[in-house]
């Protein structure tokens, strides 16, 4: 009997210290201007988001968001139908694909907004942005097995 009851007023001190659990957190809604579809894909840990969304013709952008303000940004090759960022460093470098032509591609934008365009088309799983040291690494998927790495150095 001493027992339950030891366990009865365990059980009540639990409960009634704990309370309820409330969220520390709160959800924002990413709507870049002209939208109708918005996926984000990577953050740093400055809380800088990319990712993509489409407009009402069907074109896909990237998006950098900073804060609350948005950058977009395309690729500048003709032809281009889709720009997507995939991750972001530190440093402000942003990885992604961009289809022209009908065909994916990969780039790197450095924070100066110019454009490293990558010599295979990375799948946007296998591309990776390595916070501030300068590499960007991907892997060329082929027939064989297993994939091949590739590095890219930006000194």
């Amino acid at each position: 009997m001493k027992r339950l009851f030891l366990g009865m007023a365990a059980l009540g001190l639990f409960l009634g210290v704990t309370g309820r659990a409330k969220a520390d957190y709160t959800f924002t809604r990413l709507d870049p201007p002209g939208s109708i579809r918005t996926e984000t894909q990577g953050i740093n840990s400055c809380g800088e988001i990319v990712g993509f969304y489409e407009d009402a013709e069907h074109i896909v952008h990237g998006f950098l968001l900073i804060g609350r303000e948005y950058t977009v940004f395309d690729v500048p090759v003709p032809g281009t139908t889709w720009t997507q960022g995939s991750g972001i460093n530190d440093s402000r470098e942003i990885v992604g694909r961009y289809i022209a032509g009908g065909i994916q591609h990969g780039y790197l934008r450095l924070s100066d907004d110019s454009y490293v365009l990558l010599p295979d088309p990375p799948t946007l799983r296998d591309q990776q942005l390595w916070p501030d040291c300068g590499l960007v690494q991907y892997w060329r998927h082929t027939s064989r097995l297993p994939a091949e790495r590739r590095e890219v150095h930006q000194d």
